[in-house]
């Protein structure tokens, strides 16, 4: 099979600038001020986004009055941001999770797929048409990933004569990420909260997903009783650090955090080249806390057969899309790789740094970059509300 994942090809100079947006939004977020509010009832469901058709020939299609069409001009061209309301805000439990189905279309790749949240002033109001300046700024500036998946490979066929027609019967395949520890972030009720789906552009505009996005809520909905994950800091929002055809890069990142949190666990979501998988190793203030490898083991292939419908209908060559080793597997999630901490945070700054020592996954030298996002999640134990 031949990958068709497109280099992010970032200069060093906009690597960093989205580095400096996504620290403002940090230290923003760490002022997060969830207001004391009497128990009200779980919202249950919200469907976000039904129907979206993803780069379509004819532009965007079937969304809804909460929803916006963003194109940011970068790999993920194409986003919808659908705001929550202050009701379903407060509806929200402590236990999250996002639904996604992906609905088998045209195209001959497996892009990459993102589910953010970000900011705005409070009481913003959907925009009457797309690509508004103002929110696209604050997605690109202030978003914080909260899933990562990757697409099936659906080549299904070639058709260069426009948008193909899918429907709810073509074959789906479904997604759950559990985003609880993103709770108390999505109820700040100081905040206008948006929840953003893009997905990396498949070659060619014809070629297109259609997707449906729930989220799904359980549990208690009265934040201060809530005793765990109930601390978010988003350190990396969102960075795309170029080429990974050098043996090691590193990343540096300081922070604040405004009381002592306890329980702290570091979250890192991160994907590299498909031919390699890479060392990490995390050092906080200057000692280390991590250390494990990316490499993911593909394997039942029968659960990928499923999950790939080109491949379960036998129009592509069986084993050609499964490599034993690499960062990620097709029409599948990206885990995030959790660090809990020894010891409590204390107030004030701290640095994290992580090392990615490469490795050759034994396949094809596939170049492409690293994308990563780290948040700090724990408990405030101070009587300081977040």
């Amino acid at each position: 099979m031949r990958s068709l994942h497109h280099p992010l090809l970032f200069t060093a100079a906009i690597a960093m600038s989205a580095l400096l947006s996504c620290q403002k939004q940090a230290e923003k977020d760490g002022q997060i001020s969830v207001k004391a509010q009497a128990s009200v009832a779980n919202i249950g469901e919200i469907k976000l986004q039904e129907g979206v058709l993803f780069y379509p020939s004819n532009g965007v299609s079937n969304i809804n009055s909460s929803t916006v069409a963003l194109e940011v001009g970068i790999y993920d061209q194409l986003v919808y941001a659908t705001k929550l309301t202050e009701a379903q805000q407060q509806g929200l439990g402590a236990t999250l999770a996002l639904h996604l189905n992906v609905y088998a279309g045209t195209a001959q790749t497996e892009p990459f797929g993102y589910l953010y949240y970000f900011k705005t002033a409070k009481g913003a109001a959907v925009p009457s048409a797309a690509n508004d300046p103002t929110l696209t700024a604050a997605y690109r500036n202030g978003r914080v990933e909260m899933a990562r998946y990757i697409l099936p490979y659906l080549a299904t066929q070639w058709n260069q004569s426009g948008l193909v027609n899918i429907t709810t019967s073509s074959p789906v395949v479904p997604y759950e990420f559990d985003i609880s520890a993103f709770a108390s972030a999505l109820k700040d009720q100081d905040s206008t909260v948006w929840i953003a789906s893009s997905q990396g552009q498949p070659g060619n505009s014809s070629y297109t997903y259609k997707t449906d996005l729930a989220l799904k809520s359980s549990g208690n909905t009265d934040v201060d009783s809530w005793q765990k994950d109930n601390y978010t800091l988003p350190i990396v929002g969102f960075l795309n650090m170029g080429s990974t055809l050098t043996q090691t890069k590193s990343l540096t990142k300081s922070f604040t955090v405004p009381a002592d949190i306890v329980d702290a666990k570091l979250r890192v979501i991160y994907t590299g080249p498909e031919g390699f998988y890479t060392t990490n190793v995390l050092t906080l203030d200057n000692q280390q806390v991590d250390s494990y490898s990316t490499r993911m083991v593909c394997t039942p292939e029968a659960r990928y057969q499923q999950r790939n419908p080109s491949v379960a209908n036998g129009s592509v060559q069986a084993g050609l899309w499964n490599y034993p080793t690499r960062n990620y597997c097709q029409s599948d999630s990206v885990p995030p790789h959790t660090t809990l901490l020894a010891n409590k945070l204390l107030p004030g700054s701290h640095q994290l740094k992580l090392d990615m020592t490469q490795n050759a996954a034994g396949y094809h030298d596939y170049g492409g970059s690293i994308a990563i996002s780290i948040s700090l999640i724990g408990t405030r134990a101070s009587n300081e509300t977040q």
